[in-house]
């Protein structure tokens, strides 16, 4: 888990959803298969607003190639985690 933002490295995080434990997704399980897992938590910085995963996550486990520019639900995230 991360202890500090990645932008302005403060360690006024907090949370804002906690998920649990999400399979990795893009992997399409075969027989006997264990698809990996791994603890989904958002947070915000305080400090600077960046809304961020706390973990990081290992890319040579996720088999599908994600447009990050398609994602538009954590921009929502942050103006909602910023009225509170």
């Amino acid at each position: 888990m991360i202890r500090y933002c990645r932008i302005c490295r403060s360690q006024d995080l907090r949370e804002i959803i906690n998920l649990g434990n999400m399979h990795y997704t893009g992997k399409f399980k075969h027989q006997e298969e264990v698809v990996p897992q791994a603890l989904l938590k958002l947070l915000v910085c305080e400090n600077c607003g960046l809304t961020q995963l706390s973990n990081n996550f290992s890319l040579d486990k996720i088999s599908c190639t994600v447009n990050f520019s398609s994602i538009i639900f954590l921009p929502i995230l942050w103006a909602i985690s910023m009225e509170s």
